[in-house]
């Protein structure tokens, strides 16, 4: 978002829109780590055939956009070369091998680093620059940076130190040879405080904690259902109330939370899907659209959701176990037994 911020203001006057120069070398760091726009490459006035003549393309083909190639210059073909540049800088990978030309569409997702991240809203943005068709991307970079600044008011990372909040006294130990199995393919879960799998009921934890630190994340949203109703003392896999959720002991519901948080880096957890909820003005239908989810259910209720490092902050965990004629009150439901358990 920073590098977007900072390019997109001059483009507004670098040059008018009939002098195409996308190059991606002109976009460099300057001395304090900072991107600046240098230069527009070689800039010059084309005629309409001129970018498809021997000895006459400039800057670089890959970050051009696609009206370029035919002899258009516009405003909105500089914005497509941001978008280009950016994900490439994301993932270091050339922009063309990034694009799927059987589906005419990019894949820069597909090549993000293991463990990165990059949020829905700063995605959405990125696809918009990369839009082929100029009508459907943005026209000014005013317009990247009214939603930008738009984004400012929305959490990025709810939870910073969940911890903090949870008054708990109740220890349960793990089983020395679970956390020696676990510790062989995660030295890190090693070093936990033990207080990270408290339970007031005798719930195992040590599944869920190892697929999380894993990044397993289906599998772990699968879990976290388990334990849900391995704490309730119901039959597992059996769908919850509100009931149910206001039974919930805030050792186990704060164990849980306090896992997923940790292991996606404040990304996911029922703690930082009820922030958002809450700064939504607990209205459910936005709430979706934050965090990615549908506003109904499918048959198989998982497929509506993204298992990835990449999915939207508060995508997980899911609500694969919220039952009942009114299931879309989990969310209220869920904020108001967190704020019992915080206070």
């Amino acid at each position: 978002e920073n590098i977007i911020r900072r390019i997109s203001p001059p483009i507004n006057y670098q040059k008018p829109p009939h002098l195409p120069g996308e190059n991606e070398a002109g976009k460099k760091l300057g001395k304090v780590g900072e991107f600046v726009l240098i230069d527009f490459g070689v800039a010059k006035l084309l005629t309409g055939t001129a970018l498809i003549r021997t000895g006459t393309v400039i800057g670089s083909p890959e970050y051009m956009a696609p009206e370029q190639t035919r002899g258009k210059a516009l405003p909105a073909s500089d914005l497509f070369s941001l978008g280009v540049t950016c994900i490439h800088l994301l993932t270091d990978v050339a922009p063309w091998d990034m694009f799927d030309v059987i589906n005419d569409c990019w894949r820069w997702r597909d090549f993000l680093p293991s463990g990165s991240n990059v949020s829905q809203g700063l995605g959405n943005i990125l696809d918009k620059l990369l839009q082929n068709s100029v009508s459907q991307r943005y026209q000014t970079a005013e317009q990247v940076l009214e939603v930008l600044e738009s984004r400012s008011n929305i959490v990025r990372r709810p939870v910073e130190n969940i911890e903090s909040l949870a008054l708990v006294n109740q220890k349960l130990s793990v089983l020395p040879s679970v956390r020696s199995l676990v510790g062989r393919f995660i030295p890190q879960v090693l070093t936990l405080d033990e207080n990270e799998l408290i339970s007031a009921v005798g719930v195992e934890y040590g599944k869920l904690q190892y697929l999380l630190a894993v990044q397993k994340w289906r599998e772990a949203d699968v879990e976290t259902w388990v334990v849900l109703c391995d704490a309730l003392g119901k039959r597992r896999k059996s769908y919850l109330f509100q009931d149910d959720i206001d039974n919930l002991s805030c050792e186990d519901l704060l164990t849980i939370d306090r896992l997923w948080v940790k292991y996606s880096g404040g990304r996911f957890g029922f703690s930082v899907q009820k922030q958002i909820y809450e700064s939504v003005d607990e209205d459910y239908g936005e709430f979706c659209s934050q965090v990615g989810w549908l506003t109904y259910n499918l048959h198989f209720r998982d497929r509506g959701f993204k298992f990835k490092n990449w999915a939207p902050v508060g995508h997980l965990p899911s609500r694969i176990w919220a039952g009942g004629q009114k299931w879309w009150t989990h969310a209220e439901a869920m904020a108001k037994k967190l704020d019992k358990c915080f206070f």
